[in-house]
Order: structure tokens, then C-alpha cells, then sequence
């Protein structure tokens, strides 16, 4: 059941085959300030470069809408987000209060008017290189193990229990990212089933959980391993494993017990171990349990076992630690974009007269009449200049009419045949002859790709005086205000403080500036 508006946009997203982390999502939507309004989902989705749109539209266009997108909706009066999904007869609904069917006309009382729409996901090979990369290692793993011990002449039973403990093995790391937090498609695909499956909810709960710390998942990867190395390096017999596949029946008949009385979902990944635990202990069951073990062979898989345990030990905090620091990242990035946190060190840093910032010879991009002024300076060989100026892009792609870019370069003249200097000259040369416009493609083309004989046989050879001149006069203008380095970027009166980019002020313009709105006024206010 949906409990959460940030589990109704993460099965939204997956739908429409987006595939982040979860708990990161859920920390990114629930820091922002707007959260739970369709802003914030909005906000959230140009985070993640998610195409999306934003619109209130008459009841009458309800059949020309997308078959799957987020709507408000009000049922009992009560505002919430909620994911819709049209089908030939009904209308299934997905909201904090679980899923619904309902006739179109009942889901209609209820809708305010507004959606929330993306577009599909077609590029999904990144995602499949992700969450197939383990699956292919791990079959290619149970092919040079399956062959290894045909050519030592073992058994049937060998052959198959370790071929078995392969599965296992790849459904334990699929337990452990869960419970780590690792987003994976696979999990995602096999753990939603129906409404009684929730991998998540199963594996994270304090059942889960032996002392010292322990989880199941742990125990089913080390046990996995040690079988794999086991039968594969010590050339060891798998009836050796006889008896720790008959204490496995306790622990499996617990696993089913606790999904089935306590927690009350079914973990499908947890499902499979405990098949493959029941099919090795019948393969062993049926196997030939004459064999007779030196002492030496049982010292070998113990002391296999500690040196697994203890390297697993190791690598799981040293994972865990990375998602902490990758949860404090993202809070320290959620206080960054407050606006009321923001104001204070923006107005701390140096600050300039804008008498002293007049537009000369800059080039204005976006609207020249805008009240919000960002005054910059680049330079197409800095390397830090790059992510900025793909920032400066992105934020006049929004707000290009509200906002404008008053742009300087800060470029040595001295050396006719330098890239930088043919960069920077031909952007002017394009924005006297062409316009603002194109000049902002030029550079960006330039930023995005940085191939300067590609770059330079599509916007020119020859260097213009006109250009040069005006390149002096950044440059002049540069020395007078103290900016040697670069890229500068000035807000109004103030240089941006360095432990901001532009990618926070793309999401704090929206608080800055009450008078920017890229959406309607009734989509902005709507909350859950």
C-alpha cells in the first residue's frame, strides 16, 4: 500500500521506465521547501532531467491524456498527489490512500483539473548495462565453475549445488542492495509484483536482523561464496556441505513464517534463496553420503569462512559509509537550495557598484529589459567554466524572458593562432551579425563537445578586428573590477558564493524572484 507521496512519484517513474534511487528520491522531495506540492514534484523531475509538463486541463480532454500520469485529486476534500492510470473501462487510481478503481465519472468528481505528465523513457540501455552487468558476470561465473568441475571428473550433485549456489549467490547481492539502498530495476521489477510483495519492507525490518549487527542477506551471501569457493578452489566435495543444508530448513521455515505472520508481505528475492536452499539440501539428500572428509578439508572451509566474513565485513561498511555520506550530500545540497539560507551569504560576499557593471560592450542574453541581472565572465579553455556556463544555458532555457546574462570573456589577445582566442572572437563576431541567440548555441556547442577544428569549420577561420576590440574591452573591464580568474558569477550586486553553482540558482530563482512563475498559479499552490 502507498503511504508516502514520494512512493506514488518513485512507481510513477518506474512506470514510465525511470529507474533512481528510491531513498534518494525520497530525501530530495522531502527536503524541498514546497514539498508536498506539485512544484516540488516539478522541481524534482528537472533534477533528474525528466521531460515533463505541468498544466491544468478541462474534464473534457480527460480522453486525449497520456495513459499513465500524476494527477490531484480530492477525495473526502482531502488534496493529494496521486498516479493514474486510464484503462478501456475504468480508472485505476494509485494515491496515499492504496489503489482504487474507479468509473470515469467518480475519478472526474474528484480531479481538480491538474496533471502531471513525462515522457516515456525509450533510451533505457544505460539502466539495462546497469542491472544486467551482475547478471552476466554471474552466469559467466557459473559457466567456468559448471566446466571446471566437469573437467575434474565430479559428480552430478557437485555440479548442480554449486551451479545453485550461483543463483543463490545473485539473489543475495540483489537482498543486500536493497537493503543498502541501491536502486535496481531488477529488484524493482520482482519485488512489485502485486500489492503482498515488498522486498524492501521484508528485508529492512528488524526480523531481518541476527546480532552483531547481522542480516540474513549477509549470512545467504557468505554462505553462497563459501560453497562457490568451496567445491571451486579447495576442489572439496559439495556433501561436505550436508549438514549446514540441513540447519538451513530451520532458518527457511522462519523466513516463511515471519513474511506470512509478522510482516505480512511476501519478499520475492527472499523466496528464491529459500528455494535454492531447499533444492541443495534435496540434491545433497539424494547425493551419496558415503564419502568419508579428511579433518583438514573441514579446518580449510572454516577458515574459508572467517576470511569471507571478514572481508564482507569490511566491504559493507565501507559501502554503508558511502551512502552516508551520499545522504549528508544531499541534505547539505536541500539547505542549499533555501532561499531564505541562501540571501544572507550571497549578501556576505563581495559587492559591486552596478554603476560599475553598466553592459558596454558585454553580450546580453535572455530578455535585456529583465529585472534579474547575472553578470558573468568565462573562458572557453577553463575547465570550471564549463559545468557554469552549461548552467548559465539551462537557467535561460527557463527563464530567458525574466532573466538576462550579461557575458564578458576574460581571454589572453596576445597569441593570434590561440584556440581560446578564436573561440571567444567568433562568439562576438556571432552575436553582432546574429543575434544573441545563436551566439548562446555557438558557446554552448563549444562547452558541450570542446572539439575546436569541428567547432571551427562550422563557425568560421578569420578573426574580425571588430571582435578583437571588444574582447580588449572584457578584458580591461575585467582588470578594472579585480575578476583575473574565472568563470565570475555576479547576482545583481554580489559575487555568487563559491560553495554555490549554477544548478542551485536554477532552483532557488523560483523563491528569489515571487515574480518568476513558469507554471499556472492554481498548479503552484496545489499541496497534499
Amino acid at each position: 500500500m502507498v503511504t508516502n507521496p514520494y512512493e506514488v512519484l518513485d512507481l510513477f517513474l518506474q512506470k514510465n521506465k525511470y529507474y533512481f534511487n528510491k531513498r534518494e528520491l525520497q530525501l530530495q522531495l522531502e527536503a524541498h521547501p514546497n514539498y508536498p506540492s506539485v512544484r516540488s514534484f516539478t522541481d524534482i523531475l528537472d533534477f533528474y532531467r525528466v521531460e515533463h509538463i505541468a498544466a491544468t486541463v478541462p474534464e473534457e480532454s480527460f480522453d486525449e491524456l497520456p495513459n499513465c500520469w500524476l494527477a490531484v485529486v480530492s477525495p473526502k476534500g482531502f488534496r493529494q498527489i496521486a498516479m493514474v492510470e486510464r484503462q478501456v473501462d475504468q480508472v485505476k487510481l494509485v494515491s496515499e490512500d492504496g489503489r482504487t478503481n474507479l468509473t470515469k465519472a467518480e475519478f472526474l468528481k474528484q480531479w481538480e483539473g491538474v496533471i502531471l505528465a513525462v515522457e516515456p523513457n525509450e533510451n533505457t540501455s544505460s539502466s539495462w548495462r546497469s542491472s544486467s552487468f551482475t547478471t552476466i558476470l554471474i552466469v559467466l561465473l557459473s559457466v567456468c565453475i559448471g566446466a571446471n568441475l566437469w573437467a575434474q571428473g565430479v559428480g552430478w550433485p557437485s555440479i548442480l549445488y554449486t551451479l545453485l549456489s550461483a543463483v543463490g549467490l545473485y539473489l543475495s547481492i540483489l537482498v543486500l542492495k536493497a537493503e543498502l539502498g541501491f536502486q535496481s530495476a531488477v529488484t524493482d521489477k520482482w519485488c512489485r509484483i502485486n500489492e503482498a510483495t515488498d522486498c524492501t519492507e521484508v528485508i529492512t525490518s528488524k526480523g531481518s536482523k541476527l546480532p552483531m549487527n547481522v542480516s540474513l542477506g549477509d549470512l545467504a551471501l557468505i554462505y553462497f561464496l563459501l560453497t562457490i569457493c568451496t567445491t571451486a578452489i579447495l576442489a572439496a566435495p559439495a556433501i561436505s556441505f550436508y549438514p549446514l543444508a540441513l540447519a538451513s530448513l530451520p532458518i527457511i521455515l522462519y523466513t516463511l513464517l515471519y513474511q506470512w505472520r509478522e510482516v505480512k508481505k511476501w519478499c520475492t528475492l527472499c523466496l528464491g534463496i529459500s528455494a535454492v536452499l531447499l533444492a541443495q539440501f534435496l540434491v545433497l539428500h539424494l547425493a551419496d553420503r558415503s564419502i568419508e572428509l579428511a579433518a583438514s578439508t573441514y579446518i580449510s572451509i572454516a577458515g574459508l569462512f572467517l576470511l569471507l566474513s571478514l572481508a564482507w565485513r569490511y566491504t559493507k561498511s565501507l559501502l554503508q559509509e558511502h551512502q552516508g555520506f551520499k545522504k549528508e550530500a544531499l541534505e547539505y545540497s536541500s539547505f542549499k537550495k533555501e532561499a531564505d539560507n541562501f540571501k544572507p551569504l550571497l549578501q556576505a560576499q563581495k559587492q559591486f557598484q552596478l554603476s560599475s557593471m553598466d553592459h558596454g560592450s558585454a553580450l546580453i542574453m535572455g530578455n535585456p529589459n529583465a529585472k534579474f541581472k547575472l553578470y558573468a565572465v568565462t573562458n572557453p579553455s577553463c575547465t570550471y567554466c564549463q559545468p557554469t556556463f552549461l548552467g548559465y544555458q539551462k537557467l535561460l532555457e527557463r527563464y530567458g524572458d525574466r532573466v538576462s546574462l550579461v557575458l564578458r570573456f576574460n581571454v589572453s589577445l596576445e597569441d593570434s593562432s590561440s584556440p581560446t582566442l578564436h573561440i571567444a572572437a567568433h562568439t562576438v563576431a556571432i552575436y553582432k551579425n546574429l543575434g544573441p541567440a545563436k551566439a548562446l548555441k555557438a558557446l554552448a556547442e563549444w562547452f558541450q563537445d570542446q572539439n575546436f577544428e569541428a567547432w571551427q569549420a562550422k563557425y568560421g577561420q578569420n578573426l574580425e578586428t571588430g571582435a578583437i576590440n571588444i574582447l580588449q574591452q572584457h578584458r580591461d573591464w575585467c582588470n578594472e573590477q579585480g575578476l583575473i580568474f574565472t568563470p565570475v558569477s555576479i547576482l545583481h550586486e554580489y559575487l555568487l558564493p563559491p560553495y554555490y553553482n549554477m544548478e542551485d540558482i536554477y532552483y532557488l530563482l523560483e523563491d528569489l524572484l515571487p515574480q518568476l512563475s513558469t507554471t499556472n498559479n492554481e498548479v503552484e499552490e496545489v499541496a497534499a
